[in-house]
């Protein structure tokens, strides 16, 4: 699959000071698995509006993830609309300590399909692996999803031990 990672901008005031390391290891990860990978690492690039949702627009993938701290929301949920308005197809991950926190805020008021909960690397994958075999989502760890008008939350996933 075709994927997308979006960093969002951190601190809009600040200048970036953190490489997106979660971002990264979800990366190399979904990379092993074989899939293609596109990083978009917006607190670096630092576009204004019009030069994100130019970015935003530009995006071909069949899976878009974003991640971020909680510090992020705001700019995250911008993103998540920019996203399905201008890619209603791909499916839309959020991860990162954003979505850990209140998973079900974030599907109720955003467009997400997914929410990854915990430590993604090993749930991304298989996550995608069950979207591209049509495989019961129930059985990936550490997800939330809509199933028509309620929530769902698979069991949790374990830590990894030496991540």
């Amino acid at each position: 699959m075709k994927v997308c990672l979006i960093a969002p901008i951190t601190r809009r005031r600040e200048p970036p000071r953190n490489y997106p390391m979660g971002l990264a290891c979800i990366a190399s990860a979904l990379r092993e698995a074989g899939h293609d990978i596109d990083v978009l690492d917006l607190d670096i690039n630092r576009a204004d509006e019009a030069g994100t949702e130019e970015l935003v627009r530009g995006i071909e993938a069949d899976v878009v993830g974003i991640g971020g701290l909680i510090t992020t929301y705001g700019e995250s949920k911008r993103l998540t609309q920019l996203v399905k308005h201008y890619h209603p197809d791909p499916r839309l991950l959020i991860g990162g300590r954003m979505a850990a926190s209140s998973p079900e805020l974030w599907l109720e008021k955003t467009q997400a399909d997914f929410i990854v909960e915990g430590e993604g690397e090993v749930t991304a994958v298989e996550l995608l692996h069950a979207l591209e075999q049509d495989e019961d989502l129930i059985n990936v760890k550490g997800i939330w999803y809509r199933e028509g008008d309620k929530y769902v939350r698979t069991l949790p996933r374990e830590y990894i031990p030496d991540l």
